[in-house]
C-alpha cells in the first residue's frame, strides 16, 4: 500500500528522492504534506494519507483503482520531462548491480536472436506446365504471413541473397581453386532449375566497409520490392525487372540509432530502433534521413515510464509505406536496454525488457526482520534506526556494509555466522523473487502504433518464442532466478525455476503454471494452438507438455527427462515435434511424438558425432532452419557441412549430407536448392540427385 501511494504522489509531481520504497518514510510523509497542500488546501503533518486523497487519484488518475495490473507509461508533456528521466535513470542506477547469472556469449546470442529468426512456409501458385512453380518456400518464421529479415528471400522464380562475407574459400574440400564471393545482394533466376543463373549482384563493391554492406533482407511479393538492412541503412529496391534492380528510396540512420528488428505484414513495413538519447537535448530526436527530408519523433511522440526505472534506451517503432519510404505511424517509448525481445501477431506488437526492482528496501527489511535470532540485538537495532534516517537509500544500504562487516570482523566463527547469513538471503530472495525479477512488457497496435497496455510480469524471457498470442491471450514462458544479486555487504544467486503465464488483453496475469525445472533455465519455448511446449535443462532435458486451452487454469500435463536439451522446438505435423539442440556438446535432434500430452514420447533421436558438429545456426537463429513438408525433409546447415534429413515414417534418417558448408536452403517445386557463399547446388526431392550447380 505504502508503494502505490508513493507511485502516486510521483506520478502527481511530488518529490520522492529516493523513489518508491514501500517504506512510509520522512521524504514520503513530507511529500503527502505537500499534496494536501497544494492539491487539497489542507494542512497535513503527512502522517495519514486518507480517503479523500484516494479519491482525487482515482479521479484525475483512472488507473489507481485497477488493482489487477500495473501501467508503468505515459505520454511525455515536454522536452524537459524526458530529460528528468534520464538524468534520474542515471543517478539512481549506480547501485543495485543485478547481474545475469549468464555467461557473456549467451547475451550475445539471444540479442544476435532479434535479428535472425525463421519458420518456413510455402506459398501456391496457379501451375501452368513448367514456366510457373507449383509451391515455393518462404523464410522460415514464428507467426505465418509475417515475415522476418533474413539473408535469403525466394519468391518462386528468384532467389536473392545478401553476403556481407569476402572470405575466400576452396571450390570444394578437397579443391586448391579458389574462389572470391561476391559481397552485396546476389539475384539468382532459379526456375526453371534448368535455367539456374546469376542475373545481377546490387551493391558489391570491394572498396565498401562492413557497414555499408547488407545485411538482411525483407521482400514486398506483391509490389516486387526488396528492402535491404545495413548497419547503418535502409535502401528499398524495385525489382520488377530482376537483371535492372532500381533504387526507390534510401535512409541513412542517426548517430546512435541501431535496428532492433523488422517485420513485414500486410503491406506495411515495420521498423523497430532503439538509440540511447542525449540528456540535455533529448527531443525533437531525428532518427533517420534521406536527402531530402528527416524522420524525428517530437516530445509528444514519446512515452515516459511512470516509475523510476533504468531507461536507458528508446524504443522506436516505424510503420513505413514500402512503395514511398513515407513514415505513416511512429511511437516511441523509454525503456531499458536489457533483455529486450520483440514478438509481432497480426494484431499487436510486444516488446519486452528486463525491470530490476530496486533492493535498498529489500536489503533493510531482510537485515531488520530476519536475523533477529543470529545478530545481536544492538546491531539489529541500528539496521532499524538506519531505516528512519532521512539519507538517500545509497547511503544506508553503504551504512549498513560499514555496520555488517565491522561486526563480522570482530567474531571469533565468522564462517559459520556468514553461511548461515548466505543461506537465509538465498531463502528470502528466493520468496521475494516474483517481486523482484520483473520483465516490462509494452502492447503496440499494429494497425496505428497505439500503445494499447503496458504491464509486468514476473522473470526473464528467452527469446521471441518465448511470447505467443492466441485467442486474445498473451502467453509468456519465463525463467526467475537467472541473475546474480549484489544484496548489501553480500553477493549471492537464487534458486532459479521456470513459468508460463497467461495474460489477458490488459495485460492481467489471469493464469499460470509455476515452479517447473526448479534449479534450470528455459532452453526453448513453444506455442501451438491451446498447446504450450518447454524446455529446461542443466543436467538432463525435461520435455514440458502444457494444456493452455483454459486460460484461466494452464496445467503441465505432461513431462518427459532425457540426456541433453533442444534449443529449438518446430511442429512437423499435428503431434509431432522436432528438438535441435546439443547432448555431450554435439548437435542432437529429437523426435517427439505428443499426441498423448500425459506422456510425450521421444520416438527416435539422431547424435552428430562427426568433426565440426557441435553448433548449427539454427541453435541460436530458427531463420537457418527449413521444412519441407510434402517431402517429410527439414534442412539444417553446420560449420562445415550441410543436412537434410528425413522423418517418414515417424523416423529420423540422413536423406542428403554434402561435405562442406551452406547458409540456407529453400525449395521451389520438386528441388532443394542449398546456398553458400560461393555456389548454389539444387538437387531433385524425387531420388536426392543433383540437377544442377552454379558459382555465385
Amino acid at each position: 500500500a505504502v508503494a502505490r501511494v508513493q507511485e502516486c504522489l510521483i506520478r502527481a509531481g511530488f518529490n520522492i528522492p529516493s523513489g518508491v520504497t514501500n517504506v512510509f518514510g520522512r521524504e514520503t510523509r513530507k511529500a503527502i504534506k505537500e499534496f494536501y497542500k497544494v492539491k487539497l488546501g489542507i494542512d497535513s503533518d503527512g502522517k495519514i494519507f486518507g480517503q479523500r486523497a484516494i479519491n482525487w487519484f482515482r479521479k484525475n488518475y483512472s488507473t489507481v483503482s485497477k488493482k489487477t495490473r500495473e501501467k508503468f507509461l505515459e505520454r511525455a508533456t515536454s522536452s524537459a520531462a524526458i530529460k528528468a528521466k534520464l538524468t534520474e535513470s542515471s543517478l539512481r542506477y549506480s547501485m543495485p548491480s543485478l547481474s545475469l547469472g549468464l555467461p557473456d556469449i549467451f547475451l550475445t546470442q539471444e540479442a544476435r536472436i532479434q535479428m535472425m529468426t525463421p519458420f518456413a512456409g510455402s506459398q501456391s501458385v496457379e501451375t501452368t506446365a513448367k514456366t510457373v512453380p507449383g509451391r515455393f518456400s518462404e523464410t522460415n518464421v514464428q507467426v505465418k504471413g509475417i515475415d522476418e529479415p533474413d539473408i535469403v528471400k525466394n519468391d518462386g522464380f528468384r532467389i536473392y541473397f545478401a553476403n556481407e562475407y569476402q572470405n575466400i574459400y576452396p571450390r570444394t574440400a578437397t579443391s586448391n581453386v579458389l574462389i572470391k564471393p561476391r559481397r552485396g545482394i546476389n539475384i539468382i533466376n532459379a526456375f526453371p532449375v534448368e535455367n539456374l543463373s546469376f542475373l545481377t549482384n546490387i551493391e558489391d563493391s570491394g572498396s565498401k566497409g562492413w557497414y555499408e554492406i547488407p545485411r538482411y533482407l525483407l521482400f514486398d511479393q506483391t509490389n516486387k520490392i526488396l528492402i535491404a538492412f545495413h548497419y547503418q541503412s535502409l535502401i528499398a529496391y524495385d525489382v520488377s525487372d530482376p537483371a535492372k534492380p532500381k533504387k526507390l528510396w534510401n535512409y541513412e540512420y542517426a548517430g546512435g540509432t541501431d535496428l532492433l528488428t523488422a517485420r513485414f505484414y500486410n503491406q506495411k513495413l515495420y521498423l523497430i530502433l532503439r538509440t540511447f538519447l542525449p540528456i540535455d537535448n533529448p527531443c525533437p530526436f531525428t532518427f533517420f534521413t534521406d536527402s531530402t527530408k528527416e524522420i524525428t519523433l517530437s516530445c509528444s511522440d514519446f512515452y515516459l515510464p511512470i516509475k523510476p526505472i533504468a531507461n536507458n534506451t528508446s524504443f522506436n517503432v516505424f510503420i513505413i509505406n514500402p512503395k514511398t519510404g513515407d513514415v505513416e505511424s511512429k511511437v516511441g517509448f523509454l525503456g531499458s536496454s536489457y533483455g529486450t525481445v520483440v514478438y509481432v501477431s497480426p494484431q499487436n506488437i510486444y516488446l519486452t525488457y528486463q525491470y530490476e526492482e530496486r533492493l535498498h528496501s529489500y536489503v533493510l527489511d531482510f537485515f531488520t526482520t530476519q536475523l533477529n535470532d543470529i545478530l545481536p540485538f544492538e546491531l539489529v537495532n541500528k539496521v532499524i534506526k538506519l531505516r528512519e534516517y532521512d539519507l538517500s537509500e545509497e547511503a544506508k544500504i553503504f551504512e549498513l556494509r560499514l555496520l555488517i562487516n565491522r561486526y563480522l570482523a570482530g567474531i571469533s566463527d565468522k564462517s559459520k555466522v556468514y553461511s548461515e547469513i548466505d543461506k537465509r538471503i538465498k531463502d528470502y530472495l528466493t520468496s521475494k523473487i516474483r517481486e523482484i525479477e520483473k520483465t516490462a512488457v509494452v502492447k503496440i497496435s499494429t494497425d496505428n502504433l497505439e500503445v494499447k497496455n503496458t504491464g509486468y510480469i514476473p522473470g526473464d524471457l528467452l527469446n521471441q518464442f518465448s511470447l505467443d498470442e492466441h485467442k486474445g491471450y498473451l502467453r509468456v514462458a519465463v525463467t526467475l532466478g537467472r541473475r546474480g544479486f549484489n544484496f548489501g555487504p553480500f553477493w549471492t544467486n537464487v534458486t532459479s525455476s521456470n513459468a508460463v503465464y497467461v495474460l489477458d488483453e490488459n495485460l492481467s496475469v489471469i493464469g499460470g503454471v509455476e515452479n517447473l525445472g526448479l534449479t534450470e533455465r528455459i532452453y526453448a519455448a513453444r506455442f501451438y494452438g491451446d498447446r504450450g511446449y518447454l524446455v529446461t535443462f542443466r543436467e538432463i532435458d525435461p520435455f514440458y507438455v502444457l494444456d493452455l486451452s483454459d486460460p484461466k487454469n494452464p496445467r503441465m500435463t505432461g513431462e518427459l527427462k532425457i540426456p541433453g536439451f533442444s534449443s529449438y522446438l518446430h511442429e512437423l505435423e499435428e503431434n509431432l515435434l522436432v528438438g535441435i539442440g546439443r547432448e555431450d556438446w554435439k548437435i542432437k535432434i529429437s523426435l517427439f511424438d505428443v499426441s498423448n500430452p500425459n506422456k510425450p514420447v521421444e520416438l527416435d533421436k539422431i547424435k552428430l558425432d562427426e568433426e565440426w558438429t557441435s553448433w548449427s545456426e539454427v541453435l541460436d537463429n530458427h531463420r537457418a532452419f527449413l521444412h519441407d513438408p510434402e517431402y517429410k525433409v527439414f534442412f539444417m546447415p553446420l560449420y562445415n557441412k550441410a543436412y537434410v534429413f528425413s522423418y517418414k515414417d515417424r523416423k529420423l534418417t540422413t536423406a542428403k549430407k554434402v561435405d562442406r558448408g551452406f547458409r540456407r536452403a529453400v525449395y521451389i517445386d520438386d528441388y532443394l536448392y542449398l546456398i553458400s557463399d560461393t555456389e548454389i547446388l539444387v538437387f531433385d526431392e524425387r531420388d536426392w540427385q543433383e540437377k544442377a550447380r552454379l558459382d555465385i
